[in-house]
């Protein structure tokens, strides 16, 4: 337990490595890349973790489309990632999902 919370404990800088993900933000398509998790832009910034065989996880995507539709959140960034990258498990504590990180601008 130790190790999984000693990966990104509430606080800490977030571990900045690359991960391919969708970026969504207000009144622009997603966009698919490559991305650093400790460089994307926008205030507040959820890095949303997920799997395509999570049954919860559907709702939590959702949510997160819903936000940054609407036009109160519009300086929103969401980054859904799918954790199915062995490096992500190295980094991350993802031992539930989904998992939802709120990043700042530090």
């Amino acid at each position: 337990m130790k190790g999984l919370w000693e990966m990104n404990p509430v606080g800490k800088k977030v571990t900045d490595i690359p991960v391919e993900g969708v970026l969504l933000r207000y009144g622009k398509a997603p966009k698919k890349g490559t991305f650093k998790t400790g460089k994307i832009k926008g205030k507040p910034t959820y890095l949303v973790f997920y799997t395509e065989s999570c049954s919860s996880c559907k709702e939590t995507l959702a949510a997160a489309r819903a936000l940054v539709e609407d036009k109160a959140s519009r300086k929103t960034r969401v980054l859904l990632v799918d954790a199915e990258d062995g490096e992500l498990l190295d980094s991350f504590d993802l031992s539930l999902l989904p998992s939802t990180l709120l990043l700042d601008r530090r």
